[in-house]
């Protein structure tokens, strides 16, 4: 190899390296606009949308989530979105649509008092673990989410 071809080889791992130091992390906000889009005895299913701030002047697009959630300690579902593109702009908020199934037989109503709290239209501890995906100038770059907040029925029944 030349001297040249080492050189150009080490700056550009210099420069990817470089953005990943100097990119932020996008800031979680909050979950919102969660709604039940269709519910049967074996599953019902729901769509919402995490909404987050891009602190960082250039934009990227959101490629994959891989998310666990759990409703007052016990995992209802794993929300995994890969291929879709959510284009981000720079220095604003942004929206990632997600969508998930439960199985009520063993998540969320597997557990009694689960179930009579959101029944009862009780707040419930929702929490959301995993990672979000962006694609920075074509480099992906994972963001870490673990937020925990309290919902009712009422919310997703809207």
């Amino acid at each position: 190899m030349q001297i040249g071809q080492i050189l150009i080889i080490t700056l550009l791992g210099f420069n990817i390296f470089g953005l990943k130091s100097c990119v932020k992390s996008p800031e979680y906000k909050q979950m919102k606009d969660w709604k039940v889009v269709n519910y049967s005895p074996m599953n019902f299913e729901m769509e919402g949308k995490a909404l987050y701030y891009n602190p960082n002047g250039v934009g990227c697009n959101v490629v994959g989530v891989n998310m666990d959630v759990y409703i007052d300690g016990t995992k209802v579902t794993t929300i995994v979105q890969d291929g879709q593109k959510t284009k981000v702009p720079p220095k604003s908020n942004f929206e990632i649509p997600l969508r998930f199934k439960i199985k009520p037989e063993g998540g969320i109503m597997g557990s009694l008092k689960n179930s009579y709290k959101l029944l009862s239209n009780q707040k419930v501890k929702v929490r959301y673990v995993g990672v979000v995906t962006l694609e920075i100038l074509k480099i992906p770059y994972k963001v870490p989410m673990d937020a925990t907040e309290e919902h009712s029925m009422s919310e997703f029944m809207k």
